[in-house]
């Protein structure tokens, strides 16, 4: 496969993949370090498709996809609300999710997220990236 990742805004007419890949995202990055039960309870609970649907689009929030060739293989999100007392809400955003699929770890995904993550804030005239854990 190429690996040359191209970023694109994504649009409420991503929601449905951007959710199945979050989903999928999440679950291969940490199931290893959970128990099936908590992974199955966090995603039908509190990670589901619904939300993560409703999150696409919604007031706030911007989502960026990463492609290779003809193929989703990433995404992230970025937050405009939330945040910490020591920024200015006007100047600050937060990089909420950063995900590759695992086939394609190594290969440059998050990199190019990154990038358009930070160009994303210069557009919106953030002062501030940050990001919780």
């Amino acid at each position: 496969m190429n690996t040359t990742t191209q970023i694109r805004l994504a649009g409420r007419e991503d929601a449905a993949l951007i959710a199945d890949i979050s989903r999928r995202t999440f679950y291969d990055s940490f199931a290893d370090t959970n128990t099936e039960e908590n992974m199955r309870l966090f995603l039908d609970q509190q990670f589901t498709r619904e939300k993560q649907i409703a999150e696409v689009g919604a007031p706030g929030r911007t989502f960026l996809l990463a492609w290779c060739e003809e193929e989703p293989v990433g995404y992230a999100s970025l937050r405009e609300t939330a945040f910490p007392e020591e920024f200015d809400e006007d100047a600050a955003i937060e990089i909420v999710q950063l995900y590759s699929e695992q086939k394609m770890i190594g290969k440059g995904v998050g990199k190019a997220l990154m990038q358009a993550c930070l160009d994303t804030a210069r557009e919106k005239g953030k002062q501030w990236v940050w990001l919780c854990f």
